[in-house]
């Protein structure tokens, strides 16, 4: 027979696997998979035994929930004007032991449990966070966040929030009073599928997806669990076979998982919540290999400092279009971003800058008044430059350029107001340099 080798593994050459007589047929190859492999994708099986609570909602669809440890907390919607249906489950039992539907909450499409409180987000029309009583499920407060969100964690460990924005593929760190920290910009990013909910710990984010309406190209139907470090680390994705998921934790080696199961006929709804034991390292009793609290903890974060410019661009226009370098991917200009400003350079008569922040409305507009003798000479000489920003193909244009100079004739007592857009025959604005301000 021969006989060629394979990463030292000797294979019989042209072997058919499905073959009796393939002395592969039958073989287990797992000790051949690289561990890092195996470590980073879990296929979920669920079965009606795992099944923790199964019940038949009405006419309200299972959307966000969390626990304080001791109480499975969820939130229940028929419509995001109507009621909110708050429950209070106890997790030794199973056991609904409150309900109230006091107040609209919206979409209610993720909840966090925090020093005391519940917050309850809507999901993506609104940047009000409201704040709720767990022993009443009574609405305690409203919080106006700067940037719309559509899922919540809090970390205990590290007294910190971490908020999905609407918009982006972005999470963003807060203060507890909700001042913000940083970004995390996700590596294996979750683009295309439906954002459910977030849980984090102090090692990892677990950010609950599904693809119910099949927008990821070649990707199955199903829902995701997609784990990283608080740096963004792509940790593991754990494929669960469910339609639509809509919220999943981890707590004390079992993992929680919540999902709207649909409709019958008559328009009932139902939801199920599953339970399963699980690790994100199975037999791997040791940390090595494991991203932590060593190379993802919030307290090791690999960023850089506040204020550090990051150049986006560099050349010389006064038209045209602008394509900023590949590091401002996914650039907005919102909340979100992962700049607090922009930083324009550019020339007229003299050199300077303008900042334009996320706050701003409207197009950047970079602008000189130049006076060249204010004594002797009252003539004044106004630059202005347009732009326009599109952040799906991140391109400046400049939408205008011009030149005014504003002539006083002082034994005619007149102004003379002329107006040049050609370089031939004034100086316009040059732009030389983009910056994205971290």
């Amino acid at each position: 027979m021969t006989i060629s080798k394979i990463n030292h593994y000797a294979i019989p050459k042209n072997c058919n696997p499905s073959s009796s007589g393939c002395p592969l047929h039958g073989m287990d190859l797992t000790s051949l998979i690289p561990k890092e492999w195996e470590n980073r994708y879990t296929e979920v099986q669920l079965t009606e035994a795992d099944v923790y609570l199964d019940d038949i909602t009405g006419a309200y669809t299972p959307q966000g929930a969390c626990t304080d440890g001791t109480y499975l907390f969820r939130a229940m919607v028929s419509s995001d004007e109507a009621p909110t249906k708050l429950q209070k489950i106890e997790l030794a039992s199973g056991q609904i032991v409150l309900e109230s539907t006091s107040t609209s909450y919206g979409h209610a499409n993720d909840m966090t449990y925090a020093k005391g409180y519940l917050y309850i987000a809507h999901s993506s029309s609104t940047s009000i966070l409201y704040k709720v009583d767990p022993a009443t499920l009574t609405l305690v407060d409203t919080i106006n966040l700067p940037v719309t969100i559509w899922g919540i964690s809090y970390c205990a460990e590290n007294d910190l929030f971490i908020l999905g924005s609407v918009g982006s593929g972005y999470l963003s760190v807060y203060y507890p009073d909700f001042k913000f920290m940083y970004r995390i910009k996700p590596v294996n990013p979750f683009y295309g599928l439906v954002r459910q909910g977030i849980h984090c710990d102090k090692n990892y984010i677990y950010i609950s997806l599904d693809n119910a309406y099949g927008t990821v190209i070649e990707n199955d139907m199903g829902s995701r669990i997609m784990v990283y470090t608080w740096n963004g680390i792509f940790v593991k994705s754990i494929h669960v076979p469910i339609k639509e998921i809509e919220w999943a934790f981890e707590l004390s080696g079992d993992l929680y998982i919540g999902t709207y199961e649909g409709r019958d006929p008559n328009d009932v709804k139902s939801g199920r919540v599953y339970k399963i034991a699980y690790d994100l390292y199975p037999e791997q009793t040791v940390l090595t290999g494991r991203p932590t609290e060593v190379s993802g903890g919030v307290n090791n974060l690999q960023r850089l400092p506040e204020g550090t410019p990051v150049k986006l661009w560099e050349g010389s226009a006064s038209a045209g279009s602008i394509t900023l370098d590949s590091k401002s991917h996914g650039l907005s200009f919102d909340e979100d971003s992962p700049f607090r400003y922009i930083r324009f350079r550019f020339k007229g008569a003299n050199q300077q800058v303008f900042d334009w922040y996320p706050t701003n409305s409207g197009v950047p507009c970079l602008r000189e008044v130049d006076i060249t003798n204010a004594e002797n000479d009252s003539n004044i000489r106004i630059r202005e430059m347009r732009l326009s920003f599109s952040a799906g193909s991140q391109i400046f244009t400049i939408d205008s350029n011009f030149f005014e100079q504003i002539l006083y004739d002082q034994s005619e007592n007149t102004i003379k107001i002329t107006k040049h857009k050609d370089s031939s025959t004034a100086d316009l604005i040059e732009l030389t340099h983009i910056w994205g301000i971290i």
